[in-house]
């Protein structure tokens, strides 16, 4: 679980970033700053949704073969 919560603070940070130091010498800093925190605050989510949508993938209920035959 720490791992979940880690890897995603880390796609926010790298998300806020990013669109920090590209946009920094066009605008002011009030805008960066909330634009950036509203980006990694969505790319923390997207990370979230995305690793559960991976974990249901690899642990999903499947049914064996086996388990399907009535006796």
């Amino acid at each position: 679980m720490a791992g979940t919560i880690l890897s995603n603070f880390w796609a926010a940070l790298i998300a806020f970033s990013f669109y920090f130091f590209v946009s920094f010498p066009f605008t002011n800093a009030f805008p960066i700053l909330t634009h950036a925190s509203i980006l990694a605050i969505a790319m923390f989510v997207f990370t979230f949704i995305v690793r559960a949508i991976i974990a249901y993938v690899r642990k999903g209920p499947v049914m064996d073969e086996e388990d399907n035959v009535d006796f």
